[in-house]
């Protein structure tokens, strides 16, 4: 008599099959849109984009890889063009140019990675409407590009077409790029906020309205573990789970039941948990909360709050519908996304350009919807 022939269980094989297509499946690590497109690192080290894009020329409504890219940790898109952050430290660009935002000592276009000057150990990125900013390992902070109204921090309101330090700033953990009025903020190891540029709604969270090329302190704010910048408001995220706001108000994107502006950070009502937030340029904050649910509030005339369907803006937070393991959270003008544990992501809102990348190249209102990563190029 042979030897007995051991068979699986039906579940075990089903279980070997499903473990099998999880590894083959593509797997977010980070995730960032904008204006036209949005863009994921993979586990893999590479890229892929949906929406429209500037340079290469091209639009997809689902994910497609940039070719070029290893050892991407993170990536980060501003408008028509896009960098990210390498395991080896350093930061590629590529896209528009105009401004000196790709970071190469040029202002020329380019459909191909450019290597950022002079930044060998980046430990994280931001990028805005047309200046970036890394923080190095060192806790200093170096920006380029459009420095309108001193958003690069130099004490100049100069454009960089190569990185300059941010004056003043040695010990950041954090940094968050703005885009209408190009402020910018880093978080620092104290737990302090220091924000310099644009001013004109408080964005600099310091009770003025006054404009500053060099950093200023926010006043109020100690404890302070991220920070998210939209060009006209701000949100940090408190060791306490707290979220504070400040700046522009007039969709109710401070979260605190009012459309005044603040200069001052102001408390958003019912958040005790947060562990990320991100805030977009046309009046939209967003929270992803430890257990994972998302929680989003302003304007919501494109369903950007996540509610299905367009509503009036929202003053207070509200949870997004369909959303229960989120881990982080980006947002563009009027969408938004987040990555889920696991490494996949939804998005919500107005799919222009097919920027959300499940399908579909006309504009449409969704509830959080799979993004569809491809893994090829």
């Amino acid at each position: 008599m042979g030897p007995k022939t051991s068979i699986a269980p039906a579940a075990c094989v089903l279980a070997l099959l499903l473990s099998a297509a999880a590894q083959a499946r593509p797997i977010a690590t980070s995730i960032s849109g904008m204006a036209s497109q949005m863009c994921a690192s993979m586990a893999d080290g590479s890229v892929e984009c949906s929406g429209k894009s500037y340079l290469p020329q091209s639009e997809s409504s689902v994910p497609v890889r940039f070719p070029g890219i290893a050892g991407a940790t993170a990536v980060q898109t501003g408008v028509r063009y896009n960098c990210a952050l390498l395991a080896s430290g350093k930061v590629e660009c590529w896209g528009d140019d105009g401004f000196g935002q790709l970071g190469n000592g040029s202002t020329q276009d380019s459909a191909v990675l450019v290597e950022v000057s002079g930044i060998s150990d980046a430990v994280a990125l931001s990028t805005g409407g047309f200046h970036a900013c890394a923080v190095l390992a060192t806790g200093r902070v170096m920006c380029w590009g459009r420095n309108r109204g001193g958003s690069l921090g130099d004490g100049t309101v100069i454009d960089r077409h190569v990185p300059v330090e941010v004056r003043g700033i040695t010990d950041a953990t954090g940094v968050g790029a703005g885009f209408i009025q190009d402020e910018t903020c880093a978080v620092l190891e104290s737990g302090r906020v220091y924000c310099w540029g644009s001013n004109g709604s408080g964005q600099l969270g310091n009770g003025t309205h006054t404009k500053s090329t060099l950093p200023v302190r926010v006043r109020g704010v100690t404890n302070a573990v991220q920070v998210s910048a939209s060009g006209s408001h701000v949100c940090a995220v408190l060791a306490t789970g707290s979220v504070d706001c400040w700046g522009s108000n007039d969709g109710g994107q401070l979260g605190n039941a009012s459309t005044r502006s603040a200069a001052l950070p102001v408390r958003v009502t019912g958040i005790a948990d947060a562990r990320a937030v991100s805030v977009a340029a046309r009046g939209l904050s967003c929270a992803v909360l430890r257990g994972g649910r998302v929680k989003c509030w302003g304007h919501n005339d494109k369903a950007q709050l996540g509610t299905g369907h367009p509503t009036r803006p929202s003053l207070v937070p509200i949870t997004v519908v369909g959303l229960s393991h989120a881990v982080s959270i980006t947002t563009g003008h009027d969408y938004a996304c987040s990555l889920l544990a696991g490494g996949a992501a939804d998005c919500w809102g107005y799919n222009d350009y097919g920027r959300m990348g499940f399908g579909g190249g006309q504009p449409r209102i969704r509830g959080a919807t799979p993004v569809l990563f491809t893994g090829v190029g």
